[in-house]
């Protein structure tokens, strides 16, 4: 028995297939191999995968989310006003368009996310892991980045104010960070 994981990017669903039975033919067209078999035959059993979780558009505002898995989901364009996200993983998420605002994502896992255009004003973010995060064009006013991970971080056209907090020794400026 073989499992396969078929993972579609761009927030597209992903589905786990078990392959329960498989005959293959070594020789076709007359060569050696099974005889009286004419093909392939496959046998396939999916399910949606456990974890991934579609909540585009979704009003999540306040909502206690703490230390939830939310690997992979699609957040696209959700309300995430005030929610409590510490400790939570949202490894490769899609974010696009979200609103963050005032979000608690202390100690949060963000690596690989996309975020392009997310509003993050006054969201704490302190300690959070952003690694490899697509931030373009995304709102920090007042955020508070202090102690958080942005190696690899695309930061390109998004906007910060001199009450942004950013992890010690970092360039914002040279990151691609505009500044009003």
């Amino acid at each position: 028995m073989a499992i396969w994981s078929l993972w579609q990017a761009w927030g597209m669903r992903i589905v786990a297939c078990l392959l329960v039975g498989v005959v293959l033919i070594t020789g076709f067209g007359g060569g050696t191999g099974c005889s009286g078999c004419n093909g392939l035959t496959l046998d396939f059993q999916c399910i949606e995968d456990p974890y991934y979780r579609n909540l585009s558009g979704e009003d999540l505002s306040g909502k206690d989310l703490s230390g939830q898995y939310f690997v992979y989901a699609n957040l696209t364009g959700a309300n995430l006003t005030g929610a409590n996200l510490a400790g939570a993983d949202l490894t490769g998420a899609y974010l696009s368009g979200a609103n963050l605002s005032g979000a608690n994502l202390f100690g949060a896992n963000l690596s690989g996310a996309s975020l392009p255009g997310v509003n993050l004003t006054g969201a704490n973010l302190e300690g959070a892991n952003l690694r490899g995060a697509d931030l373009r064009g995304a709102v920090l006013y007042t955020a508070n980045l202090a102690g958080a991970n942005l190696r690899g971080t695309t930061l390109d056209e998004a906007t910060a104010d001199e009450r942004t907090i950013w992890p010690e020794g970092f360039d914002p400026v040279a990151a691609g960070v505009t500044f009003k």
